[in-house]
């Protein structure tokens, strides 16, 4: 704005500074008409952005039921003996499982010494030698002033497969070595100089390196590790203990767990549906600059979810038999036990309803089709309108700062001719002042 200082009317007794602000004020009413123009585009914008938001919500909810990586519904008659871990898309069924043996780290203890921080209980130059499976054996050193705690932080700091503790039995103290993974192929051995701490004594090993040995339906297994990720797809069993009898392992598709995710699906797509009807309203009068009442894209967009609804389905005739159908307001409602019914019933094609089945396209397929022709982050006809309004309130941008430059200028040209007219009244009332003086001596 202008710095030209204005007398404010000592002269004229006028209040320039009042006409001055009203004159420049209604010279700014385009401007403030723009910025109410750029406001409405604004809110436009975040409504259609709402709005697209809820379309991909509403694909997200249908890409988790047709997820076929999605886990099932794993469970087993004796989880204590052998528990189950879904891990992928595991086709349904019953599985026996029998144990037999369960695969174990070896264990092996030394004899018993009277002290375990004692030194001097061996020569200098001892060694153990320690191999873990097909590992290259490693030398532990042992000198005179070593304790059974230094040869076990030895072992533990060395880089082999088995660490090493110190046991007190009650009486004496032994040093015990355990290998760091189960199986035969881990089994560990040792080798002894210049020492007798006992570690090759077979009557010492306490645990011996074994494999599982289970069946599944008759079928013998062996493994190396108690967690089994590979005998069935999709699943992992954990071997805990061994069987007294057959454990039951169920796989099955999970209604419950479906028909949450149908809700979902049902949930957002009525969210879409709702935010159309609320931006729909005509409010007559009231009707603000920024509604969105009678838009093309949002007719068209109704229209276009509206006739998803309505097209073939692979194995069934209509959403009704899925459990699902439309009320007065366009609105999907879910009928959970018609749809338990129908999965019960058709479970091996129900998700080809949704997803299509090759040949005729599903639900699904129409409304992601429609979400990607309205929701696409770049070329979706929602993402489309909010450009243009982002688009046009830039250059909005550039005639706001022109006409604000022109109305700085007009200010200041009206403060000028003010500062005059002041400049000129106070001369005149300066000259009647003398010639008063003058007729009043006369």
């Amino acid at each position: 704005m202008t710095s030209i200082t204005s007398f404010s009317g000592l002269a004229t007794g006028i209040d320039t500074n009042s006409i001055v602000t009203e004159l420049v004020r209604a010279e700014s009413i385009p401007i403030e008409r723009l910025r109410t123009k750029q406001a409405n585009h604004d809110s436009m914008a975040s409504r259609f952005e709402t709005i697209r938001d809820r379309m991909n919500e509403l694909q997200s909810a249908m890409d988790a039921i047709t997820d076929t990586s999605a886990p099932a519904t794993v469970s087993s008659s004796a989880e204590s003996i052998v528990g189950a871990t879904s891990q992928g898309a595991a086709q349904p069924g019953a599985y026996v499982v029998e144990v037999s043996q369960l695969a174990a780290a070896e264990r092996t203890h030394s004899n018993g010494v009277a002290s375990k921080d004692t030194p001097g209980l061996w020569a200098d130059g001892s060694s153990i030698g320690i191999t873990v499976g097909a590992d290259a054996e490693v030398s532990i050193s042992v000198s005179s002033t070593d304790t059974l705690a230094s040869i076990a932080q030895r072992i533990n700091d060395s880089d082999l497969r088995a660490s090493a503790s110190v046991i007190f039995d009650g009486s004496e103290y032994r040093l015990q070595v355990s290998g760091d993974d189960t199986g035969l192929a881990n089994s560990v051995s040792f080798t002894e100089t210049g020492l007798d701490l006992g570690l090759t004594n077979p009557a010492n090993e306490t645990v011996s390196a074994a494999d599982a040995l289970f069946s599944i339906d008759g079928l013998a297994m062996t493994r190396s590790s108690n967690d089994v990720s590979e005998a069935i797809t999709g699943f992992q069993l954990s071997l805990d203990a061994v069987t007294t009898s057959p454990v039951t392992v169920n796989v099955g598709s999970n209604s419950d767990a479906l028909g949450e995710k149908l809700q979902t699906f049902v949930d957002a797509y009525n969210s879409v549906v709702n935010g159309i009807a609320v931006e729909s309203v005509f409010t007559g009068e009231a009707r603000t600059g920024d509604s969105l009442a009678g838009d093309s894209t949002l007719r068209s967009l109704q229209r276009s979810l509206n006739s998803s609804l309505f097209g073939t389905l692979p194995g069934f005739e209509t959403l009704r038999e899925l459990g699902l159908e439309t009320n007065q307001a366009g609105k999907l409602e879910l009928d959970m036990e018609a749809f338990g019914a129908a999965l019960n019933e058709n479970g091996d094609t129900l998700l080809e309803a949704f997803s299509g089945d090759g040949v005729t396209g599903g639900l699904f397929e129409r409304l992601s089709a429609v979400n990607d022709q309205y929701a696409h982050k770049d070329s979706g006809l929602l993402s489309t309108r909010i450009s243009s309004f982002e688009s046009q309130n830039r250059l909005i941008d550039q005639r706001i700062v022109s006409m604000e430059l022109r109305v700085d200028k007009y200010e200041e040209t009206l403060l000028r001719k003010f500062a005059t007219l002041e400049t000129l009244v106070s001369g005149l009332n300066s000259q009647g002042e003398q010639m008063l003086a003058v007729l009043g001596s006369i």
